[in-house]
């Protein structure tokens, strides 16, 4: 009987094909027997095959290669065989280039998911082809086309499928509104349905020529009792109401992998305020222990004895877990550590400070080397199973693809990975965190506030009685709300840690008075604990706010957002104009809402005030620094608030214009403080309002631009004074214009050149030496800056002058004292 080797050797002379691409065929005959089998069954595509050894192979290519033939003129079963033939000749190069010409693990596994992809894609054009014949085109309530995808979970997410992987994937379509434009119309979701039903059954049916890929849709909402598919805004309120934290993680590989990409846009989108938060809540912490118990568990019932490269003790799982963790856990401050593929999440944990070079190196290579044993096994018979194969006939060739000479190597090998992976995996809550014994007494109901203010002066807390009142006041809780058990466990992390600052410390008892009124709202008591679980240190940064600082303490207490910016304090160094543009984003959704607008700004810019405020208090910028961002600050929101005023003002009254008809533009001058870059924490702003000259406005509703200009400070000024539940931007005072409270409140450049030429008094002149320019990019500035030159340094001091100053300087000595 002529043996395979012999049949595909022969096959091969005769294709004349290259020795080394007839190696790795034998080479894979020897090591896979189902792919073995199927190169003895299709000889006459051995040429075909080879042809693509050694060549990129990515998603695009593969799908041109699918779609070379005919696929909308097969049948639904000749395309199902189609596919499957497909699907081997792809595997076959897969494993040519993962035994044969030993590619990385990241190059196998991105191969297998992008011939997944592909596939799906190919099947997907294929169904929706075949139902639009049917039904038509689905269609919204306007007309628009409405979309579909496949999103892909788990590894097919993350770009990382093995051998013998399932898929995991879920359908998402864009809009429940409306119904297919053809003969036989229905409603979108019953087309989609199809669609969903049709593309499983020809990915996933097992049939003579075996299958493309197991599919699982178990992830979707409600799993197997739901609906197959679900328009984007269903999947929205569906987490938005009732999403588990695991499904948390499970959506942090989310990847749309084919079907139209702006539905799987939108989605993605739509999932990130679910997925992303701003900082960790605590229910989502304790689930993560649970979690790592759960493996720890399974790890203990399978035994070491039974090497699970997967599930098993040190296992693939163990160092997805410790990645994922840390990437949920770091977040909130490194948005930028997330990505889906777990070798390219290890890299950037690295980057960004979160893993050092050694433990990044040690779980990326043994990553690595898990994987590759988890695809050795399963290529040998196409099985998903993640067990070395120690007692079977074949475990000597699965050493030898493994790149191991022997037993003992191997285990020496496995030991020594396993024991790192674990030990990394195991270290994951445990130090951080840890809290003294003798602090948790005082938890202890059957202890006396006698016995616990014991504790508390052994710790060296110097006021312990009135301190321990307001620690059992804490616990308690509201009198018309007493704590929840899950509140008293979240305390009984927090309360050590505050106790921990409060050592020595004289005011003690003050900085526990501010930590009751903190805790007292749950939000506020269960943000507090996702930060210190993120970052331990936001205890201490607390302590010394509340104890140096009363306006920023005030602050905290009356915006809980803030605390974002003690956890992870911003750059403080920013331009005007960066100001004015993020207020202007930040304020976008609420253009035009007389309400709300503002409120948003004063949010916003309180988060500025209290970020330099912060820098200050903890040295990492000096009081020159301070007042460079104070008068940024300024700027940019004085800028920002008239450009909000000028649209509204342009909308209603139309373009302010010269008499030539040229647009007619403005400049906000900023006097004293804000003038000369020395803006403190509560200053006003002196401003001063110039225009290009006279006209009117271009709207229906025309008026003069005086009129115009006059009426843009007065709501400019209302914008930045008017006082809200978030308080107020500035207090503003514009008494430095020409002729002071008695002149107009607008004026042309012309007229305000001709006032400093001719009737301007000293101290105006030298007012000018601090001004500044607010919205710099105007195209007045320059002339505004020869004014101002003309003004201070070219007019002469006569006699008069010389006596006004002498004057002035009497005036100042005797007000001041």
């Amino acid at each position: 009987m002529i043996s395979r080797f012999e049949i595909i050797s022969k096959a091969a002379q005769e294709q004349n094909i290259k020795k080394i691409n007839s190696d790795a065929l034998l080479c894979i005959a020897r090591h896979s027997e189902f792919l073995g089998m199927w190169l003895t069954n299709n000889t006459d595509k051995l040429h075909d095959i080879c042809s693509r050894f050694n060549h990129k192979r990515d998603k695009d290519i593969i799908l041109k290669d699918i779609l070379e033939s005919d696929i909308y003129s097969m049948t639904e079963e000749e395309f199902m065989t189609y596919l499957r033939m497909v699907k081997m000749r792809e595997y076959v190069h897969i494993a040519a280039s993962d035994i044969a010409f030993e590619n990385s693990v990241e190059d196998v596994t991105a191969h297998i998911s992008s011939f997944a992809s592909a596939a799906c894609q190919a099947a997907y054009l294929y169904c929706e082809s075949e139902l639009q014949k049917e039904h038509g085109i689905p269609r919204d309530e306007e007309g628009a086309e409405v979309g579909f995808c496949i999103i892909g979970l788990g590894k097919l997410g993350g770009w990382e499928l093995n051998f013998s992987s399932d898929i995991d994937i879920m359908y998402v379509y864009g809009n429940d509104h409306g119904t297919t434009d053809g003969d036989d119309p229905v409603d979108n979701h019953v087309f989609f349905s199809k669609l969903s039903e049709k593309l499983t059954s020809l990915i996933g049916e097992r049939t003579k020529d075996g299958i493309v890929f197991r599919v699982d849709l178990r992830l979707r909402p409600d799993g197997d009792r739901g609906a197959i598919c679900l328009p984007v805004n269903s999947y929205e309120l569906y987490y938005e109401s009732h999403g588990q934290s695991w499904e948390r993680m499970m959506l942090l590989k989310a990847r749309t992998i084919a079907g139209c990409s702006e539905v799987g846009r939108v989605f993605q989108e739509r999932m990130k305020p679910f997925v992303f938060r701003r900082s960790l809540d605590y229910r989502f912490m304790t689930e993560l222990k649970d979690v790592k118990k759960k493996i720890n568990k399974r790890v203990e019932l399978k035994g070491k004895a039974i090497k699970h490269v997967k599930l098993g003790y040190g296992g693939i799982r163990e160092i997805e877990f410790v990645v994922q963790t840390l990437q949920i856990l770091h977040y909130p401050k490194y948005p930028q550590i997330v990505s889906r593929n777990t070798l390219k999440a290890i890299k950037l944990l690295f980057e960004n400070g979160i893993m050092d070079e050694q433990t990044a190196e040690m779980l990326s290579e043994n990553y690595r080397f898990l994987r590759k044993l988890e695809h050795m096994v399963q290529l040998e018979n196409e099985r998903q199973t993640h067990v070395v194969p120690e007692d079977t006939p074949t475990f000597d060739l699965y050493l030898e693809r493994c790149g191991f000479k022997n037993v003992t190597e191997f285990e020496f090998r496995y030991s020594e990975v396993t024991r790192q992976v674990n030990h990394e995996f195991s270290n994951l809550f445990s130090d951080d965190l840890s809290v003294d014994d003798n602090i948790m007494a005082i938890f202890d109901n059957e202890f006396t506030d006698e016995e616990s203010v014991i504790v508390l002066k052994e710790m060296g807390i110097l006021d312990p009685v009135v301190c321990m009142k307001h620690i059992r006041r804490i616990m308690a809780g509201p009198k018309s709300k007493p704590r929840l058990q899950g509140e008293i466990s979240v305390l009984k992390v927090l309360i050590p840690a505050i106790l921990n600052e409060l050592k020595e410390r004289e005011d003690a008892c003050q900085i526990i008075v501010t930590f009751e009124k903190l805790l007292g709202r749950n939000t506020t008591l269960y943000m507090l604990h996702d930060l210190y679980i993120s970052a331990p240190k936001i205890i201490s940064m607390l302590t010394n706010t509340f104890s140096y600082s009363s306006y920023l303490t005030n602050m905290i207490l009356s915006n809980i957002d803030l605390l974002d910016y003690v956890y992870d304090p911003k750059d403080s160094d920013y331009t005007a104009k960066e100001v004015a543009e993020d207020m202007w984003e930040r304020t976008e959704k609420y253009r035009g809402d007389a309400e709300l607008e503002p409120e948003a700004a004063r949010i916003r810019h309180r988060a500025y005030i209290f970020n330099a405020g912060y820098a200050y208090l903890n040295k990492t910028i000096n009081v020159i620094d301070m007042m460079k961002s104070l008068t940024e600050l300024a700027r940019g929101t004085v800028d920002y608030s008239f450009r909000t005023v000028y649209e509204k003002l342009v909308e209603k009254y139309g373009k302010p214009r010269n008499e030539d008809g040229s647009e007619c533009r403005y400049l906000l001058i900023g006097m004293g403080k804000v003038g000369s870059v020395e803006m403190s924490f509560g200053s006003d702003l002196d401003l001063i309002f110039l225009f290009e000259g006279h006209g009117s406005t271009d709207g229906k509703n025309s008026i003069t631009n005086g009129e115009f200009f006059s009426r843009l400070v007065q709501r400019g000024n209302s914008f930045l004074n008017t006082f809200t539940r978030n308080g107020y931007l500035y207090k503003t005072d514009m008494r430095l214009r020409p002729s002071g409270s008695s002149g107009t409140l607008v004026v042309t450049m012309k007229a305000f050149e001709s006032y400093h030429n001719k009737s301007a008094m000293i101290w105006e002149k030298q007012a000018l030496l601090r001004s500044g320019i607010i919205n710099e990019d105007s195209p007045l500035a320059e002339d505004f800056q020869r004014i101002k030159d003309n003004a201070t340094f070219v007019c002469r001091l006569d006699d008069m002058g010389v006596q006004e100053v002498y004057d002035m300087r009497m005036r100042i000595e005797k007000e001041k004292g």
